[in-house]
């Protein structure tokens, strides 16, 4: 437990001066096991954005009232700067953090932009799934990019070319299943960024088991309107785990909305 005296220094900003072992010892600030106890010692506390963040303790172990009114203000102004240059430090780390959040709230921002531009004027729905396709691939150069096409009457699903990841040649139109039933059930986006293949077996996405090249990482998200999923924009990354970030989902599931109004007007 902290002495009562200690205390006194986080909650009332008191400066301590103990002037003789007596004195410590006196106020519960006795020696710990295998240390020296201080002939003198002086307690200041450290505030930083109208707190005290910490202590600045100095000791004196060769003589008793080592710390008169000059030493102590000297520990005191130390401690003022300490504090101020600590409240510095987490000023510019939050300054930082805000300017990544902001660099990178514009940088989605130009992504979305760039996708709805391409989106205009297509009167297609293979139009719209070749621009949102390619918007993707420039923004995550390191994935496999695809989009599984869900037909709104039958159910039945299309699944893009991955290149030599899956072979969709022979292929035609089938029910839902593994990670795309699973993202048709929930209605929500699912992300694997670790331990895919077992997520994998679990889910029954046969065709990923059997190509023997299992992703590392893989987002899908569903591309609905009206409670019904028209697609499911689906992002590999074959080298790496934890590769999809909370921001990437988050770009990722506006641009899949913006696609799913495109394709309902074009329909």
């Amino acid at each position: 437990p902290v002495p009562e005296s200690l205390r006194r220094v986080v909650e009332h900003r008191e400066t301590l001066v103990f002037n003789s072992v007596a004195e410590q010892i006196s106020q519960g600030l006795a020696a710990l096991p295998g240390t020296d106890q201080a002939r003198s010692m002086v307690v200041v506390p450290m505030v930083a954005s109208d707190r005290v963040v910490g202590m600045l303790n100095v000791e004196d172990h060769q003589r008793d009232q080592a710390f008169g009114p000059g030493q102590v203000r000297l520990v005191q102004t130390v401690a003022a700067s300490m504090g101020a240059a600590l409240e510095n430090a987490r000023l510019f780390d939050e300054t930082q953090r805000l300017l990544k959040e902001t660099e990178a709230r514009n940088a989605e921002l130009a992504v979305i932009n760039a996708v709805q531009e391409a989106l205009a004027g297509k009167l297609s729905l293979e139009e719209i799934y070749v621009a949102v396709s390619r918007e993707l691939g420039s923004v995550f150069r390191d994935c496999m990019v695809g989009i599984r096409r869900i037909d709104p009457t039958s159910g039945l699903m299309t699944i893009p070319d991955y290149g030599d990841l899956v072979d969709v040649r022979s292929q035609a139109p089938r029910p839902p299943f593994g990670f795309a039933a699973e993202v048709l059930r929930t209605r929500s986006t699912l992300v694997i960024n670790h331990q895919l293949e077992a997520v994998a077996v679990r889910l029954g996405s046969t065709s990923l088991i059997t190509s023997g090249r299992l992703p590392k990482s893989q987002v899908l998200v569903p591309m609905m309107l009206g409670g019904q999923v028209f697609g499911i924009v689906d992002l590999f990354h074959m080298e790496r785990e934890e590769a999809f970030s909370a921001a990437d989902v988050r770009l990722l599931e506006t641009i899949a909305a913006s696609a799913v109004v495109a394709l309902e007007n074009a329909r």
